[in-house]
């Protein structure tokens, strides 16, 4: 009896701690918002601190003519939607949302909300909460949308040549810019040349001909249903997780990896984490393996003696890193797609143009290589927006310093990993799932 009464105490103790920790979680990143928030309207709102300032060495501060200000930017994943956003409130703050055009160029009409990809090719989320419409987030924000793909960009004429989709008209439109921000994120490895039925996993087309696939294949009562993913990264071992949690027995999942190891930018706490979780799953990985060919529904690869071994799947995914999106008439573009920015996000050698996200490479203001995340994506846009508006306006700009909040790692089954030198967390299971969740909702509906 004082054993069960222990467990029943030690239960709610474990209940307490949790729901204190979460609570502190939400506090950390209220107050965090209402930092920004305030400093917003202290350097946006006081002469002495932007304008006034700045204006007696700017000559020509004083006569911009902001009628005739436009902002453009091309790419609507993080980077780019969240810097949309910033713009409206930066411009609402100076005063100047009315008299400056905020432009949001994307091919796909709905904003992917990525960490939720794999709940929803698992069932457990739909469409509208995983990919809300841009024209619905955008609402009463004045940022306009417009649905189409970026061609290329004429630097001289500041034009940015789209064709637009049907829902925007169809045909060719030119737009034109003063300010233009980069933030097109990688491709899909759906329709990569000689491979056309291999599987990609970065939008929301991808995540639905992927649940569609595993219904057929359900519907067709085929167990097990054998997946081959290649890449052992992020998406893959999160991706391969899900699928194993949701469908225990009746997968087969194996994931090939190059390196000698999974999650090669995870920190160890999550490497380990993620290493036993694919263990009790009986998720198969083949390390230090390169691919070398994919044909029909079959998978070629060199093993380790350097013979090359060969096995058929029901399906194939490529979740390995895509390159960006290249824009002709982008010189600054290098051969991977990626484009060198300065510390404050501005394109070397470029007076009008920003890149955030994925296609920026970038070293902040310590001097560090910045990663390409989704949390950096949402950190690099405050700061371009910020310095697009104070180019515009003569204001102060700022530099980009990474804020390494953590990771966390979607392992199927509500568990998760979660690791965090900013909050002193190393958590896994059901409350690091909890605090994921919770986390990334905010995150979401600040959209």
């Amino acid at each position: 009896m004082a054993g069960t009464s222990f467990f029943m105490v030690s239960n709610v103790l474990v209940l307490v701690l949790v729901l204190l920790l979460l609570v502190l979680l939400l506090v950390l990143m209220m107050i965090e918002q209402w930092e920004r928030n305030w400093a917003t309207l202290i350097v946006m709102s006081n002469p002495s601190f932007s304008s006034g300032f700045i204006a007696s060495f700017n000559p020509s501060f004083t006569s911009l003519n902001w009628s005739e200000k436009r902002i453009c930017i091309v790419g609507g994943g993080f980077g780019g939607l969240y810097t949309a956003l910033n713009l409206a409130k930066y411009l609402e703050a100076k005063g100047k949302s009315k008299e400056t055009s905020v432009t949001l160029i994307s091919d796909s009409e709905r904003f992917v909300y990525s960490p939720f990809l794999y709940e929803l090719v698992t069932g457990e989320l739909q469409d509208w909460e995983v990919a809300p419409v841009y024209t619905d987030v955008l609402k009463g924000t004045g940022v306009k949308f417009l649905q189409g793909k970026a061609q290329s960009v004429d630097k001289i004429n500041k034009t940015i040549s789209v064709d637009l989709a049907s829902l925007s008209g169809g045909g060719k439109q030119e737009v034109s810019y003063d300010k233009l921000i980069l933030a097109t994120g990688g491709n899909s490895k759906d329709e990569k040349e000689g491979e056309p039925g291999v599987f990609g996993f970065r939008s929301l087309e991808d995540a639905k001909k992927l649940r569609a696939r595993l219904a057929g294949l359900k519907f067709a009562n085929k167990k097990p249903i054998k997946i081959a993913v290649v890449g052992g990264g992020y998406p893959g071992i999160e991706l391969s997780c899900s699928l194993a949690a949701n469908m225990k027995k009746n997968v087969d999942i194996t994931i090939f990896q190059r390196g000698d190891k999974i999650l090669p930018r995870a920190n160890l706490y999550n490497r380990i984490v993620a290493t036993q979780r694919l263990a009790e799953l009986g998720v198969k990985k083949f390390l230090r393996t390169e691919v070398v060919e994919i044909k029909d529904d079959s998978v070629s690869w060199k093993q380790n003696n350097g013979a090359v071994a060969e096995d058929k799947f029901d399906i194939i995914i490529r979740a390995s890193s895509s390159r960006p999106s290249v824009l002709n008439g982008l010189d600054v573009q290098e051969e991977d797609g990626r484009i060198h920015v300065n510390d404050m996000l501005k394109v070397k050698e470029e007076e009008d143009l920003y890149a955030v996200g994925d296609i920026a490479r970038c070293i902040d203001s310590s001097g560090s290589p910045v990663p390409s995340t989704a949390q950096i994506a949402m950190q690099q846009a405050e700061v371009a927006a910020w310095n697009v508006v104070a180019d515009l306006t003569g204001g102060v700009p700022l530099t980009f310093r990474r804020q390494d909040l953590g990771e966390m790692l979607s392992l199927g089954g509500y568990t998760a990993s979660l690791s965090s030198k900013a909050f002193g967390l190393q958590l896994d299971d059901k409350l690091a799932h909890l605090l994921r969740r919770e986390w990334n909702e905010g995150a979401a509906s600040s959209c």
